[in-house]
């Protein structure tokens, strides 16, 4: 009985890890049951001003090498949005928070748009970038799970 708890376990982590979207509006993860808090109680914040006694990065390596390589990550989104045809059609500014693992992979990619876009194109958005973070990810390993946040203006 014991096996079949501990494959059903985790069997149930990875299609939840592997098979579901990664990509969710800040309003949308109430109904896949996460909110903020719980993610940010795994994650550690990434920026070393946050908790200075308990960095994740000292203020050297994020500024020399963190922050770059989160900054060509999204570029790379951006490059990708463009080569599959998605048009913005004006600068949308969006709120982030990227929640990776230790080696740089996305977990969880949450998001909130300052002006209201179709739900069409918000659609497609959460489409490609879903598939996006399937094979990409930053350039940055780390000893802990941790997230970044920010504010990207997506152009076209």
């Amino acid at each position: 009985m014991k096996k079949i708890v501990f494959l059903a376990s985790i069997l149930f982590i990875t299609v939840t890890t592997y098979g579901q979207d990664r990509v969710f509006s800040v309003e949308e993860l109430v109904f896949h049951g996460l909110t903020m808090d719980h993610l940010d109680s795994i994650y550690k914040n990434g920026l070393p001003v946050s908790d200075p006694n308990h960095q994740v990065f000292s203020q050297n390596y994020f500024d020399n090498l963190v922050e770059k390589a989160r900054i060509d990550l999204l570029q790379k989104m951006g490059d990708y949005f463009k080569k599959n045809g998605f048009k913005w059609e004006k600068p949308v500014k969006c709120w982030n928070r990227i929640y990776f693992n230790t080696t740089g992979s996305i977990d969880y990619f949450v998001y909130h748009f300052k002006d209201k876009i179709p739900d069409n194109k918000e659609n497609e958005f959460k489409r490609l970038l879903n598939s996006f973070i399937k094979n990409n990810k930053v350039s940055v390993n780390a000893p802990q799970k941790y997230s970044l946040c920010g504010i990207v203006s997506w152009t076209d």
